[in-house]
């Protein structure tokens, strides 16, 4: 896996420039684009899954912020044992109402990564270092008024992220049948 050092001087090397002379601001604009392509791809791909148990609040239901993750989307709940799988209903953008089933139930859900903020920072994903570095090239190449040379660089991007596969955990979809509950 590539830090954000290594991501910016790969871009920086293939657009032919000097790693180490180079102006803080193309430097935060490059952090930037690697960023935004990093979120992008694992929001999209729900690339990042996590399980949580939660005590449910009243009325049988919990908040995203008892999560230890920043959520993307919650996939399924089921008991602790991870057996039966109990429906949910969102009940507003930060609230989930469980059928009363436990008090504890576990939460599967895919999340977002924090951003790379410091040089050394990794990525969580180890194979969507290509596409990212597409789309640091499409981003200089912007910032340097080639137009052209930018939109390959976002096609390229485009293509490397419709490549990577969307993980769920083996998760499949369902549909709640509400009359039964």
């Amino acid at each position: 896996m590539y830090t954000l050092q290594q991501l910016r001087n790969i871009i920086l090397q293939k657009a032919d420039e000097d790693p180490n002379d180079v102006e803080q601001y193309i430097i935060n604009i490059i952090n930037k684009a690697i960023n935004d392509a990093y979120i992008d791809i694992v929001r999209s791909k729900h690339l990042l899954l996590q399980k949580d148990m939660v005590v449910l609040g009243d009325n049988y239901s919990f908040s995203t912020s008892q999560l230890s993750k920043i959520v993307n989307k919650i996939f399924k709940i089921t008991d602790e044992t991870g057996m039966f799988d109990i429906p949910f209903a969102q009940y507003d953008q930060d609230t989930f109402v469980v059928s009363p089933f436990s008090d504890t139930v576990v939460v599967h859900y895919s999340y977002i990564p924090m951003p790379l903020i410091y040089d050394t920072d990794m990525l969580a994903v180890d194979y969507i270092d290509t596409a990212i570095i597409y789309k640091g090239l499409a981003e200089y190449f912007l910032l340097n008024r080639k137009p052209d040379l930018a939109m390959v660089y976002i096609q390229l991007y485009n293509q490397e992220k419709n490549k990577i596969k969307t993980d769920k955990g083996g998760i499949k979809k369902f549909k709640i049948r509400w009359d039964l509950i």
